[in-house]
Order: structure tokens, then C-alpha cells, then sequence
């Protein structure tokens, strides 16, 4: 998409800040910002990017500065594109004053994107990204900004006294001056994946079920959850990741630290939840031998495995693409991958029985419902296939 303005000059202040030692929250720091340079770059933007400390005052930030707008992104864990820049610098040069985007992820409901369809990958983002552009400005006066993510007017800072600005951005996008949200701009946030509740796993226990397994029990979102609503569970949590681990004790009732077959267990369990774990297992087909017995005859395994047949993976495959992200399909610490029947055949070989089976489908997106829809016509794939993009799946040992 070609928006026609002057080309504008713009700093982009990037922050330089540390992270939890997790290899997805580490590789997303890294992905945020090489994709958004990519994504951002057009033929009317003139772009600086600058590293910067977010406690440093916004004086001496602005020292190193020589446009006449500037970006500051407060959150490394977001995407900017070119599209989305554009549209919100329109904003400023029009009304004059601080702007920000919408968010698919956002505790401010006044930024929150309005998404009829999701997306799973950067193909299908972007597609969403160009479907939010409209050629009018589509922008309102808001109280309160997200500050993830704002472009200021540089004069507006040249008007304010010197005492203003020895603040940092973030302190500075809570104080009360006026700002705007444009409606038209979309920036996708990961957000915590590491704390998801899961309450579509928890709904699949029986309520028979007093010992609970959670294999990748991450922060401890499954356990939170699971403990609020079945107090009368015993639950016991393994996670690799000491720092995660730490912070998931508070919801359990014991968290291994390591790897679950180093791990010795003096019971076995009614139900062991493995929720998106064994697609990031090296050998998940001897896991799945492990977990079976360590449950009781006739004991539950819940498990979530993403489809490596989902329309939006095929379809990037088919254009030569395959590109990891952070979280999600393609997140990158996947190393296995399975298809409906790749996954059945696993748990069938480790002596399980399958009585539940979902297929999570989320709508396509307009270009991914024309892909699925000449696939199916020409033969070529299984509809319901390319529509499930998760697999649930509760499984009784026998």
C-alpha cells in the first residue's frame, strides 16, 4: 500500500532494557525490533532508530534528536510497520499533538483494536495491518495514552519549560496533556504468553480428578486458575525454566525445576496437563511413553499441540516462506510438528485412548478464506485441516 506524503523525517527511540532468561522472550526482544525496521521502512518515512536507557530524562534524549517528530516505543515486545507510522503521523501533523496506536493487546480499552478477524503469522498481520489504513483520519481525543508506543511533535516539548522534561517518556506519557488515539493504526503486542490460564484445558478435567500433573507449567497461569475453581486439587507443577518456576510456586502445591524425565515422582496422577509442551521436545514420542506411566490406569492426559497444516503455515510454504516468531504456530523453540493424524498415530503408539478431540478453528482472514476455499476446490487439502490451527485433545491411558 503507497500512502502519498512528503517524505518525513522521524527518530525512533528503540528501549535498551534487560529481560527474563526465557529463549522466546529473549528471541522476541531481538525479532521486535529487526521486524519493525523491516516493516517500517517506506519511500515517505526518513528514519533514525536510537537505542536508548527509558530512565534518561527526555532532555537529553531529545539532544540527540533532528526531526521534527519522534517515535518513542516504551515496549520491546511490540511490532511497528510502515502503514501503522504513517497513519498516526497523519494524526499529529493534523492535530497537532501526541498520538498512539490501537493494540490487539492493550489494558487501555480505549486503544484496544477492534479485530473481527485474528491473525497468526507476520503474512496474515500485515494483511490485517493494510485492512486498518483508511485514506480518512480517523482519530479522537483521549485522557489517557498506552505508553508503549507514542509519536510526538518536537515543538511540542520546544514549548514547555526545562523542568518538564527531566523526566523519562514513561513518566511523562501519565502526566495530563493533550493526546490522541488513531483508530487507524494498529501495532500487534505478544503480551505475557507465560501466564495464559488455560481454562479451555482446565474445562476437560473430570470431576473426579483429585491429582493433577502440569508438565510446562511456565508462571503458573494454569495453576492459578485450575486452584480457584477446584480448591479440592492437589497440583504439582514441572518447568525447566527456574525463573518462571519461582514465580508459579505461589499456585502450586510443589514445582519441580528441570526436565521431567530427570524427575522422580512417589505417585502417580489422575490427569497430567501438557499444554502447547510437545511440540518443543526433542523426542515427544518417548514423553508421551513417560507421561503414561505416570498415570493411573485409566487416568487423563490433556494436552494442546498446534497444526503444522494450518492454511497459514501452507500457504507461506507454498510462496517459499517460513518464518518463526516469538509465540504462536511457528514460535521459535517448535521442533516438532504434527498434523491430525501425525498426533493421534503419537498417542495411539504410547497406549492412549482419545475421547475428546477439538479442533480449535479460528476464522481466516479474508485472502486466507479465498486460499482455503481454492484448495479444497482443486482437491488439493482437507478443509478442516487448513481451518484448525490448535488441537485439544483429552486421552484415558489404557
Amino acid at each position: 500500500m503507497v500512502i502519498e506524503m512528503d517524505k518525513e523525517k522521524l527518530t525512533i527511540y528503540w528501549p535498551d532494557t534487560s529481560c527474563m532468561d526465557i529463549e522466546e522472550v529473549k528471541f522476541c526482544r531481538f525479532f521486535c525490533k529487526e521486524k519493525s525496521m523491516s516493516m517500517s521502512a517506506g519511500e515517505s518515512l526518513d528514519l533514525y532508530w536510537i537505542d536508548y536507557d527509558p530512565g534518561i530524562s527526555i532532555e537529553k534524549l531529545l539532544s540527540q534528536n533532528n526531526a521534527s517528530l519522534i517515535l518513542v516505543v516504551t515496549d520491546p515486545e511490540i511490532l511497528l510497520s510502515y502503514t501503522a507510522i504513517m497513519s498516526m503521523v497523519r494524526c499529529v501533523k493534523k492535530i497537532g499533538y501526541a498520538t498512539g496506536p490501537v493494540y490487539n493487546l492493550t489494558d487501555y480499552s480505549n486503544q484496544q483494536a477492534d479485530i473481527l478477524t485474528p491473525y497468526l503469522n507476520i503474512t496474515s498481520l500485515q494483511e490485517i495491518i493494510s485492512e486498518f489504513y483508511t485514506k480518512e483520519t480517523f482519530c479522537h481525543e483521549v485522557k489517557m495514552l498506552d505508553p508503549s508506543c507514542i509519536i510526538y511533535p518536537l515543538d511540542y516539548f520546544d514549548r514547555l519549560p526545562s523542568s518538564k522534561i527531566q523526566c523519562s517518556f514513561l513518566d511523562f506519557a501519565k502526566m495530563d496533556f493533550p493526546k490522541n488515539v488513531d483508530r487507524a493504526a494498529l501495532v500487534h503486542r505478544f503480551g505475557d504468553y507465560y501466564e495464559s490460564e488455560r481454562a479451555d484445558l482446565i474445562e476437560l478435567i473430570p470431576q473426579d480428578v483429585k491429582e493433577v500433573l502440569d508438565v510446562g507449567c511456565a508462571q503458573g497461569g494454569y495453576g492459578r486458575r485450575l486452584k480457584s475453581v477446584r480448591a479440592d486439587i492437589s497440583i504439582i507443577g514441572v518447568e525447566m525454566n527456574h525463573t518462571m518456576a519461582v514465580k508459579a510456586q505461589q499456585y502450586y502445591d510443589h514445582v519441580f525445576v528441570g526436565k521431567l524425565e530427570e524427575i522422580s515422582f512417589e505417585r502417580n496422577f489422575d490427569l497430567i496437563n501438557c499444554g502447547d509442551v510437545v511440540e518443543h521436545l526433542y523426542n515427544p514420542w518417548g514423553m508421551l511413553n513417560k507421561l503414561h506411566t505416570l498415570l493411573k490406569i485409566r487416568g487423563n492426559l490433556v494436552l494442546s499441540v498446534p497444526n503444522i497444516g494450518h492454511w497459514s503455515i501452507v500457504r507461506d510454504l507454498l510462496k517459499g516462506r517460513f518464518e518463526y516468531v516469538p509465540v504462536g504456530l511457528l514460535c521459535i523453540s517448535h521442533i516438532r510438528w504434527f498434523t491430525e493424524q501425525s498426533i493421534k498415530k503419537a498417542l495411539k503408539d504410547a497406549g492412549f485412548e482419545i475421547d475428546i478431540f477439538k479442533r480449535q478453528q479460528l476464522p481466516p482472514t479474508k485472502s486466507g478464506k479465498e486460499f482455503v476455499r481454492s484448495m479444497v476446490r482443486e482437491k488439493w487439502a482437507d478443509e478442516n485441516s487448513l481451518l484448525t490451527n490448535e488441537f485439544i485433545i483429552r486421552a484415558k491411558k489404557i
